[in-house]
């Protein structure tokens, strides 16, 4: 039987237990410890969690991970290099704990965290390309929508005659705005966009201070869009001449 742990060296391993890296004895001394410890279950739950969305993952872990985890054991006093690998219960020897075991269990919560934080960045990585398949829709319905003979098309020019952005809607009020020449506007404006019917104006959108292909949609008897540039966030009625309008035909 080999010597009982005290709780800290049990906090140190529990990064090591929920790999299943500690033998048959320290498991068994952990398993009692975490009965009447709360918070330390609530950690290995924690490292389990990660260590299951990796395998779902898949994938390398970040570069260096390895490297890093050798720098915190350190050099083996005796001079051995050890062999790290994860045994079978059966497999694992029975003899006391050595040197690197002990280093094991505070590196492989580090570890653990570290295989966590690719996770996050792989998410958000996923998160940046749903992005940029959504604008690639856009701009795929926007060249659809231009190509229907039923759709209503409109060039949004300035009084000077210049034409800031093109505008398509669909019978079904889908539409598509296209900017050609819209100057970016300063950090706290937006450029707004409004649809007339009859002597009725209604926002259809904020376009941001650097538009970029937008879809919205709007109701089929809307005849005009016009432009305005407003105070960051927009506003519900507009109070300014806009800088661009067309009528659509």
């Amino acid at each position: 039987m080999n010597r009982r742990l005290t709780p800290a060296e049990m906090d140190e391993l529990l990064g090591a237990y929920a790999l299943d890296a500690v033998d048959a004895d320290e498991r068994e001394q952990i398993e009692h410890y975490l009965e009447e410890n709360p918070r330390a279950r609530a950690e290995v739950t924690e490292h389990r969690e990660v260590a299951a969305m990796m395998s779902l993952v898949g994938g390398q872990a970040p570069d260096g991970l390895w490297d890093r985890i050798a720098d915190e054991l350190g050099p083996d006093p005796t001079g051995a290099v050890p062999q790290l690998r994860l045994l079978p219960v059966d497999d694992k020897p029975k003899t006391s704990r050595r040197w690197w075991e002990v280093a094991l269990g505070s590196v492989a919560a580090a570890a653990i965290a570290l295989l966590g934080l690719t996770v996050v960045h792989q998410g958000h990585r996923i998160d940046d390309l749903e992005a940029a398949t959504s604008k690639d829709a856009v701009v795929v319905g926007a060249a659809e929508a231009m190509t229907d003979p039923n759709a209503h098309l409109t060039s949004l020019t300035t009084r000077d005659g210049a034409t800031m952005a093109d505008v398509v809607v669909q019978p079904n009020g889908q539409g598509y705005l296209v900017p050609r020449t819209m100057p970016t506007l300063a950090s706290d404006r937006t450029y707004q966009m409004w649809g007339v019917i009859d002597d009725e104006v209604i926002s259809l959108g904020v376009l941001g201070n650097e538009p970029s292909v937008s879809a919205f949609h709007t109701d089929p008897r809307v005849k005009t869009i016009m432009i305005t540039d407003e105070a960051r966030g927009g506003v519900p009625v507009t109070q300014q001449t806009p800088v661009s309008q067309g009528d659509l035909v």
